[in-house]
């Protein structure tokens, strides 16, 4: 299912790049923050480890995280 949220700025930007950082996707680390927080265990969910089996290293290994940073700080502006 699609949502729509608003974040801050600075939340989206720090989750964004934590996303980066663990090679996972900003929708992967949501939907695993959520499940902490309302303590539903990974193992309740059959797409977890798919959503993290999908980003494959080759697609990560090629992005800049300050760069990609830098670049969706200014199309916010």
């Amino acid at each position: 299912m699609k949502t729509t949220i608003e974040l801050p700025d600075d939340l989206l930007l720090e989750a964004k790049q934590a996303a980066l950082h663990r090679r996972t996707t900003l929708r992967a680390l949501m939907m695993s923050g959520l499940r902490r927080e309302l303590g539903i265990s990974a193992s309740h969910s059959p797409h977890a480890l798919l959503e993290i089996a999908s980003v494959g290293e080759k697609d990560w290994q090629s992005i800049d995280a300050d760069d990609y940073l830098n670049r969706e700080r200014n199309a916010w502006e």
